[in-house]
């Protein structure tokens, strides 16, 4: 196990609810309302601020598709046209 992994094991051994460890560990799941529009915003938005922004649009790809709530639509839609590359992606 590289640092990476141990500091995300450990992370996720603090806070078991920690949306972005949870998705950088590929465990958001969707019986916990994990994978809802504003979730996937969230933590789309996150994953800008460092700089991972592929990551970021394809979390805003799922948010946009994942829910018909309109929770995540402007605010995800306008997040999306924020980033770098993100018209018509």
């Amino acid at each position: 196990m590289d640092e990476a992994e141990r500091l995300l094991a450990e992370t996720l051994a603090l806070d078991p609810l920690d949306l972005w460890a949870l998705h950088l560990a590929g465990r958001l799941d969707p019986e916990h309302g994990q994978t809802e529009a504003q979730t996937l915003v969230d933590v789309a938005l996150e994953s800008a601020r460092v700089g991972q922004l592929r990551a970021a649009l394809e979390l805003l790809d799922r948010a946009r598709v994942s829910d018909a709530e309109p929770a995540a639509g402007p605010d995800g839609l306008r997040a999306r046209r924020r980033l770098p590359h993100g018209r018509g992606a």
